[in-house]
């Protein structure tokens, strides 16, 4: 009885040897997350906003602003034209690159349907500290005026337990109004906004 029992038990174990030792595996499929990782991991950061449910026949203007706290440094305004009726798809999308963080060129292409356009502004030497992007919370469509989509701001000098560190923290949403207690500690940012002209 013992031995039969022994060897059920070594038949059962030396089946489960193979099930042990590769019990990981590797994946190689990469989804969507996998690829904005590795994009991000690169300094590329890709946004995409959807108009489909704008009115026809509106025109699209996206701005580009550069802030060093409530100064602006520059503007670039860049006019869409129409997205008329007929136009199938009513997105709009930005690919970002950082050239590097020592320079800190920031690239901006700028993809409509109808046209692309790209823009490089060229962070003074100042504002070389670490930036992140921050997308500003969903609303609906609002026209003749410019609404905020998201931006590329500066971290902030903290001190925790006496060290000093850089951070981006938010604890809340960031609102189209641009009201956190959080904004008035950036130095520096990049605010990409959108204006739909009827």
């Amino acid at each position: 009885m013992r031995k039969s029992f022994r060897l059920i038990f070594t038949i059962v174990f030396i089946c489960l040897i193979p099930a042990l030792s590769f019990a990981q595996k590797s994946i190689s499929e990469l989804n969507s997350k996998d690829l904005r990782a590795s994009l991000k991991l690169l300094g590329v950061e890709v946004f995409k906003y959807d108009f489909s449910d704008a009115e026809p026949n509106c025109g699209l203007t996206i701005y580009i602003e550069e802030y060093n706290k409530d100064s602006l440094l520059s503007s670039h305004p860049f006019n869409f034209g129409l997205w008329d009726k007929d136009l199938g798809e009513k997105e709009f999308e930005l690919i970002a690159k950082v050239s590097s963080d020592t320079t800190q060129t920031y690239w901006l292409n700028l993809i409509h349907p109808k046209m692309q356009v790209k823009d490089r502004i060229n962070v003074a030497p100042e504002f070389r500290n670490a930036h992140y992007w921050m997308e500003i919370e969903e609303g609906e469509l609002e026209y003749d005026k410019k609404i905020p989509l998201l931006f590329y701001g500066q971290a902030w000098e903290d001190e925790i337990q006496g060290m000093k560190i850089r951070r981006f923290c938010w604890g809340q949403a960031i609102g189209r109004d641009m009201k956190n207690e959080n904004l008035e500690k950036i130095e520096h940012m990049v605010l990409i906004s959108y204006e739909l002209k009827r």
